[in-house]
């Protein structure tokens, strides 16, 4: 019985040491911080095509100027959750205004660095949006809210470029079936007319199915609406 019995605490012992390993739990996934993005240095020179008087025959308008674009894009990511937040900064090279910041700055400038370079209030907050996986759901399904870019289509410039602050969804139905459903709040009337406000609650959304039925052929039959009302 004693031999029967330390077999058993043996087997017992055995299957333990067997089936730890699947009753272990996951290990947590590790934060993670990327930095990615660009910096663009661009110089051009023209003549003839001043803004300021509109007269492309007066031989004394040239331009040759500087400018430099920063856009870093800072991502910190926890498994499937991440968060974005994208910084755009565009100053010309020299004071062009009346002061560093403010009016008067060239086209797609905010500033211009001229001796000491201190320039304040020229950060521009591009992106800003939280991704997570959405739990309860039978299919994968990921949803990104703030201000985020444009995924309506494979390129943007097909019917929305740029960027907007709403939400998007992706659900993968199966490998070859794909929904995508986007929200964009354009303008927002808080309280309405009655208190003063003027803009009108604006949105518009973009809705398709991607279907892939062999590899190397998609389809993305697209739905998009907009609504306006009020100052717009």
């Amino acid at each position: 019985m004693r031999r029967n019995l330390a077999v058993a605490v043996v087997l017992l012992m055995v299957l333990v040491g067997v089936a730890a390993p699947a009753f272990a739990q996951a290990p947590a996934p590790s934060p993670k911080v990327t930095i990615s993005g660009l910096v663009d240095m661009v110089s051009s020179y023209s003549r003839n095509m001043s803004v300021y008087d509109v007269n492309v025959a007066r031989s004394g308008d040239t331009v040759w100027d500087a400018r430099t674009r920063l856009r870093p894009d800072i991502t910190a990511e926890l498994g499937t959750t991440k968060f974005v937040l994208g910084i755009e900064i565009d100053y010309e090279w020299g004071q062009v205004g009346a002061a560093d910041i403010g009016g008067g700055q060239r086209l797609g400038t905010s500033a211009g660095a001229d001796l000491n370079t201190d320039l304040l209030g020229i950060f521009e907050v591009k992106w800003g949006y939280l991704e997570f996986r959405v739990p309860l759901i039978p299919w994968v399904t990921t949803m990104r809210l703030g201000a985020q870019p444009w995924q309506a289509m494979y390129k943007p410039e097909i019917l929305a470029t740029g960027d907007f602050a709403g939400v998007h969804i992706v659900s993968t139905i199966t490998p070859q079936v794909k929904l995508h459903g986007t929200y964009g709040q354009v303008e927002e009337e808080v309280t309405g007319n009655r208190d003063g406000f003027t803009r009108g609650d604006d949105w518009t959304f973009v809705g398709s199915v991607e279907i892939t039925p062999f590899k190397g052929l998609d389809l993305r039959p697209l739905f998009s609406y907009s609504s306006a009302s009020g100052t717009t």
